[in-house]
């Protein structure tokens, strides 16, 4: 997870196995309870008109940032409910897939 603050997470494959934070967050050596990761590829919380979530990252103050199966952002809103949508399109270089946002809704 990119924090667009320049700090990079990376979650744990087996969080239960960490410590307090680790299980908490679902981050390694996050020592913090500000944030954490959740799983909702059985429920898919949010649809940016394109496609689910399959995981979010759920903040302190209710905000949650919403992202799709391949790991692109499809969403953020706020504790009040107050929506950005991204939508985007896949590219191919080279035979590689890159996914490049196309349109934010605010």
């Amino acid at each position: 997870y990119h924090d667009g603050k320049g700090g990079v997470y990376t979650v744990a494959r087996y969080p239960e196995n960490g410590d307090e934070f680790t299980k908490y967050t679902k981050f390694l050596n996050y020592k913090q309870k500000n944030m954490r990761f959740v799983y909702n590829n059985e429920y898919h919380e949010f649809n940016n008109g394109e496609e689910d979530s399959w995981y979010y990252v759920e903040f302190e103050d209710k905000r949650r940032e919403y992202f799709s199966f391949y790991g692109a952002l499809i969403g953020i809103v706020d504790r009040f409910g107050n929506t950005i949508n991204f939508k985007h399109r896949s590219i191919d270089i080279d035979g590689i897939r890159s996914v490049l946002i196309s349109s934010i809704t605010d």
